[in-house]
């Protein structure tokens, strides 16, 4: 990452949209590894740069709405795991701001919403959540019917705040609502569909049907390890759920530990 950003500066320099971009490509790498100054740091170039890039743009200002909308992001990110919630709600609203007046607003927005909903989460305000969540099913269902890829992640998060709040009858039709949209959309072979297999597995974990969860759980793994790979991130955190749900199912930490 550090030699491509190399790579673009010797071609269009720093004052550019395509270098900050790597910029925040870079941040958001630090954010994921723990290195919050570096990400601290890259930021802020970023958006000093964005100050400089605006006066030469002429008009030409969509761009970098854009990516100012998407370093934005990437800063609320950065504030959200360093436990600084307020400064992250207030970045993650300037950046919503931003991304209504692009015309790639519907995909920005998307991330931003899931952005917020995670925020939320993280500090306990359920019922904003919830209604952040209800909104932006009934506009996207008022837009693009009740069949469309844009509402799997909503329903999961509205099915998964339901899972966290105890109200396990809601949580099982929202999370199976968006597992059949799913199935029909992406397949039962993607990487998308079991995102809400692992919410469901969670769900009849906790409702004491270990079966049901153990099965939901090893297809999870299966169908990550075929499209993804054994190395990548995500099959620790597969290999953990199939772990937990078969310690809860009674088996033997013996018989669990060549999964951990």
């Amino acid at each position: 990452m550090n030699e491509a950003c190399g790579i673009i500066f010797d071609k269009y320099g720093s004052v550019d949209i395509h270098y900050v971009a790597q910029l925040e490509k870079l941040a958001s790498l630090y954010i994921k590894t723990g290195e919050y100054k570096k990400a601290e740091n890259y930021i802020g170039t970023a958006l000093n740069l964005m100050k400089s890039i605006a006066g030469q743009l002429d008009g030409h200002a969509r761009p970098l709405r854009i990516e100012h909308s998407k370093v934005l992001e990437t800063l609320a990110r950065l504030y959200t795991v360093m436990g600084k919630y307020d400064e992250a709600e207030k970045t993650l609203n300037l950046s919503s701001r931003i991304a209504k007046r692009t015309e790639d607003q519907r995909a920005m927005m998307t991330e931003n919403i899931d952005d917020l909903t995670a925020l939320y989460l993280k500090t306990g305000r359920y019922f904003e959540t919830e209604k952040l969540l209800r909104e932006t099913i009934e506009q996207r269902e008022t837009k693009y019917g009740k069949s469309h890829l844009s509402l799997i992640n909503p329903i999961n998060q509205l099915g998964n705040l339901y899972l966290i709040t105890g109200d396990y009858t809601e949580a099982e039709k929202l999370l199976n609502r968006a597992l059949n949209l799913a199935s029909r959309i992406v397949g039962d072979t993607s990487v998308k569909y079991t995102e809400g297999l692992k919410l469901l597995s969670s769900l009849y974990s906790r409702m004491g049907d270990y079966d049901k969860a153990e099965t939901m759980a090893q297809y999870v793994l299966d169908i990550q390890t075929k499209q993804l790979g054994r190395d990548h991130p995500a099959i620790a955190n597969a290999l953990t759920g199939l772990a937990l749900v078969k310690f809860n199912n009674g088996q033997q930490t013996g018989k669990i530990k060549h999964l951990l």
